[in-house]
């Protein structure tokens, strides 16, 4: 074992490394590279920032679960290093990182400066509530209880924060509104986000009983409109501060995007039942030490570092070496004397980032799986993120490009010798990059990058249609140019779905569904032969069940010849019956591709079996033997969205019957047949209906609205696919939709009734029962009719940020009629959403709130069920619901 990470020997000299540095920080002003986000570095889109879900499964029976379980350990990560780093400036600036037990997790976090007590303190606390929040899954007012506390101790821990940034924002408001006072009524020709803003304009000057109360109202209002307004919203306002303001009102409300991270990760994540952070401190530094305490040699002269890249130490070399081209030279062998001298000796800080580096690795020679991620709550340096890569491909939120005079390496204890051959490689990865940066030929000034975080990472907008795949912007365009116009559908007509596109598999562990390359347990792959290295992700892939991300996976094993996440979820698939089933050794699958005998052998392979016992995937393979025979150019679906829209909607002519499949899908009559078909379209392209889009309805017309949550949804969404698609590898009749179409005669539920997963086993229908009591009622009732106000009314709780002002009118109307009016304040607003959904989440039946409404006993009512819990706020609510 090797008690500390050595300087000296093995080609390294640090007083080297420091003097390159210190020289490409001045050759490029500080700022060495442009900034990069980890989400840029991944070849897939994502759909939903915020929710941190979209993973599913890969078995044809759990396909889509809507869940990722590596991205929100990742988000959580980074909100939490947000959160510890309560105080603006470098030395604040904190780092997470996750190891997972078999039946716990620990979270290791550091500060560029040390923990306070109170710091520490408040960590104990936090983990506390993330232990109880988690042990409470199944008891709703615990749950209750403690999420509340959170909210609480993360509003006292930030305080510092947010009174920073709402004295910021006061001055903002005041140039947007210049010479009006706060309580200045709105005004005719506001827009929405004019009136939100007014609203919390109000809300800043108001008197609140308490601090904490004033925050929390404040943190909820921004976090509201930030995600509610697009740029392009903020940009309309009459105020040339406008970025200023949305990145204030972002930075104000990202407590409440943490608050909420933090209840999904205790509720979804395994182990939080018993989660602890553990504090690492910071090194102590000394002008004698560095990095582990060797004596650091003489300092490497100007002369000598030039005379190391080649170049003699000359008035004309300094200037072609720190003078971009076509400039006027400014740099002499004077000036960069006295510059290199001001930077002075490297301190042999360790950033907090690196400081969690040891524990890294001391993990990786255990049982437990650390994440090969680190959240931080600014970018990371240039040197940290290049180093981080080298060693176990671990990755942060992304690199701000920027190199200090203030770096180091922790103490390493207790690492093994293979992985201290990897330090030290990537020590000398990072030192030749430093030389090659120096050597470009491209001096000229970079603008300087923010070092904070704000965005995909932190807080997205999440606005209808906001996100959404270019396929399917077509699909909604073309079902509005046919839609309501030629349909007579009752008063009950909704225009709210958005569709968001789910692949058929998870995309791997990472910021944006997809991993960073891993590498052995903590041992730096230094030089590893590439087939090989696309072998060991695949089969760990394959076991872990996520597609590949591994570039050279990704092409030697002909997932990038996939049209869509579909296929490559299909060709995932094969290989783990190849891997996993067939016991085929890796080296074997890897002499077949390097024979190019992979598409043979695996035919072979399957054509062993009894053709009864192969499987859906090796008929899926004969049918699409060009992904791994290599032969032709493949196109991708997105490539083309519109020729896979039309390859969509010729799938879907299919469960026609005979007289419409040749037919134009515009061109169905009646409407609900081709409303219907472009439902089928959406499940064939791997889409599935939203509550949040305004346009199509499709996510209350099949009963989406009964759901009580998006995992509800996810697997109703999945009886759907498994009604329609189930067994499209190995039957092709029985598909049609029939002349009466289902939905508008209100007889899905028997269409579930009549199918199920295996000859003799229970119906779909009886399942869905099961779990959805009231959904057999509402389709039972036909495309149309009118229901009673309260399911629009859950529709308006399931849509993120809903405002009455803003979405559908029949949803509005419903909202209305329960006491959401746009003069309510931010804060009663909040409460009152909370209300009907706490009412809906305790088994409150739509029917049984919508008699209570007609009865005037709303308030008596809510009274049963929540005890002395409603605040008078929303009892007034009630009170004049009923009297109306």
């Amino acid at each position: 074992m090797t008690s500390f990470f050595d300087w000296s020997g093995h080609g390294l000299d640090q007083a080297r490394f420091e003097g390159l540095a210190k020289l490409l920080r001045l050759r490029y002003h500080g700022q060495v590279e442009h900034p990069s986000r980890y989400d840029e570095l991944q070849r897939d889109a994502i759909f939903d920032d915020d929710d941190a879900n979209s993973d599913a499964a890969t078995n044809r029976t759990s396909t889509l679960v809507n869940f990722n379980p590596g991205r929100l350990r990742r988000t959580f990560l980074d909100r939490l290093a947000e959160v510890i780093a309560n105080e603006k400036g470098g030395r604040h600036v904190a780092a997470t990182m996750m190891v997972q037990a078999q039946d716990s997790v620990n979270v290791f976090v550091a500060k560029n400066n040390k923990f306070r007590q109170a710091d520490i303190s408040f960590l104990d606390q936090l983990a506390a509530l993330l232990r109880l929040v988690a042990g409470s899954r199944a008891f709703e007012a615990e749950i209750d209880q403690h999420t509340s506390l959170l909210w609480n101790r993360l509003l006292e821990h930030y305080e510092m924060r947010v009174q920073g940034y709402v004295v910021e924002l006061r001055q903002l408001l005041k140039l947007l509104f210049p010479g009006e006072s706060p309580s200045d009524q709105y005004q005719a020709s506001d827009t929405q986000i004019l009136i939100h803003l007014r609203v919390l304009r109000v809300a800043i000057y108001t008197h609140y009983p308490s601090t904490l109360a004033r925050n929390q109202a404040l943190v909820e209002g921004a976090y509201s409109i930030y995600r509610s307004f697009v740029e392009e919203d903020f940009a309309a306002l009459p105020s040339t501060s406008w970025q200023r303001l949305r990145s204030c009102l972002g930075f104000l409300g990202r407590l409440q995007a943490s608050f909420k991270t933090f209840i999904k990760a205790a509720e979804r994540l395994p182990g939080f039942e018993n989660v602890k952070v553990l504090v690492v401190q910071p090194p102590a530094q000394g002008n004698s030490k560095s990095g582990g305490g060797k004596v650091v040699v003489a300092k490497w002269t100007v002369p000598r570092l030039f005379e190391h890249i080649g170049y003699e130490f000359t008035d004309k070399n300094v200037s072609s070496l720190l003078t971009g081209p076509g400039k006027k030279s400014q740099w002499t062998r004077n000036k960069l004397l006295q510059e290199f001298n001001k930077l002075g000796s490297w301190t042999g800080e360790v950033h907090a980032e690196l400081q969690l580096l040891p524990s890294y690795l001391q993990a990786q020679e255990t049982n437990n799986l650390a994440a090969q991620y680190i959240g931080c709550s600014k970018h990371s340096c240039f040197l940290c993120w290049h180093f981080l890569e080298q060693v176990g491909a671990i990755r942060t939120r992304g690199c701000h490009g920027k190199l200090y005079n203030l770096w180091g390496l922790p103490d390493f204890h207790a690492i093994t010798a293979s992985q201290t051959h990897g330090l030290l490689a990537a020590v000398r990865h990072v030192e030749s990059l430093v030389e090659k940066q120096i050597l470009a030929t491209d001096a000229q000034g970079r603008q300087q990058a923010k070092e904070s975080t704000l965005g995909p990472s932190s807080i997205g907008t999440a606005l209808p249609g906001s996100g959404s795949t270019p396929l399917t912007r077509l699909i909604i365009q073309e079902h509005l140019v046919n839609q309501r116009a030629n349909s007579s559908r009752a008063q009950d007509t909704g225009k709210a779905t958005e569709v968001e596109h789910a692949p058929a598999m998870p995309a791997a562990d990472g910021l944006n569904d997809v991993e960073a390359p891993r590498s052995r347990l903590g041992v730096v792959r230094i030089v590893a032969e590439r087939g090989s290295a696309a072998l060991d992700y695949l089969k760990s892939d394959c076991h872990n069940d996520i597609l590949p991300t591994d570039p050279g996976a990704r092409e030697d094993f002909g997932f990038e010849r996939c049209r869509n996440k579909a296929e490559e979820s299909n060709l995932l698939g094969l290989y783990i019956g190849v891997l996993i089933s067939f016991e085929i050794s890796a080296e074997k699958l890897h002499d077949w591709r390097q024979e190019g005998s992979l598409l043979g052998n695996i035919v072979q392979l399957f054509s062993t079996q009894p053709e009864g016992h192969r499987g859906a995937y090796f008929p899926w393979l004969l049918r699409n033997s060009h992904i791994l025979d290599g032969h032709g150019k493949v196109a991708r679906d997105l490539d083309d969205p519109v020729k896979h829209l039309d390859q969509l909607y010729n799938e879907a002519r299919a469960f026609l019957d005979a007289a419409d499949q040749t037919k134009e899908i515009w061109a169905l009559t009646p409407f609900a047949k081709q409303h219907c078909c472009f439902f089928l379209t959406l499940i064939l392209g791997h889409m599935r209906p939203r509550p949040d889009d305004v346009q199509t309805d499709l996510w209350y017309d099949f009963g989406f609205v009964v759901c009580s949550d998006e995992h509800d949804e996810q697997a109703l969404w999945n009886y759907y696919v498994w009604l329609l698609l189930g067994n499209k590898f190995t039957i092709d009749s029985d598909r049609s939709l029939g002349s009466e179409d289902p939905w508008e005669a209100g007889s899905l539920m028997e269409l579930f009734d009549h199918h199920s997963t295996s000859l003799g086993g229970e119906s779909y229908g009886a399942s869905l029962d099961r779990r959805y009591p009231a959904l057999r009622a509402f389709l039972t009732a036909p495309g149309g009719s009118a229901r009673p106000s309260t399911w629009r009314l859950k529709q308006f709780l399931a849509i993120d940020n809903a405002n009455v002002l803003t979405v559908a009118p029949e949803i509005a109307s419903a909202a209305t009629e329960y006491g959401f009016h746009p003069k309510l304040s931010t804060r009663t607003m909040l409460e009152l959403r909370h209300f009907y959904i706490r009412l809906f989440q305790r088994g409150l039946l739509p029917e049984s709130l919508d008699e209570a409404r007609r009865k005037g006993i709303l308030q008596s009512m809510a009274d049963e069920r929540y005890g002395g819990e409603i605040s008078e706020a929303i009892k007034r609510v009630l009170r004049g619901i009923s009297v109306g």
